[in-house]
């Protein structure tokens, strides 16, 4: 039983290890999104997202919050 639970572990881990190896690359894409989506807003409500302008303002800001909160949380894992 105490073997099935530490590869358990091992494998949750590995996922979380994967998961932090890959966050920053797609907070960076969908920022990316985000920033095309907000010039699509403008420069009147014509335009393609004129009524989501806040809230891509909205996932922005909460997208460059995670982004500074798991910046270097690998080093710190490690390090753990």
């Amino acid at each position: 039983m105490i073997n099935n639970i530490c590869k358990d572990v091992e494998v949750d881990i590995g996922n979380l290890n994967d998961f932090v190896n890959s966050a920053p690359d797609d907070i960076h894409h969908l920022l990316q999104t985000l920033a095309e989506m907000k010039t699509g807003s403008k420069p009147d409500k014509n335009a393609d997202y004129f009524e989501q302008s806040d809230l891509i303002d909205k996932h922005t800001a909460e997208l460059k919050s995670v982004e500074s909160q798991i910046s270097g949380i690998d080093q710190d894992f490690e390090a753990k």
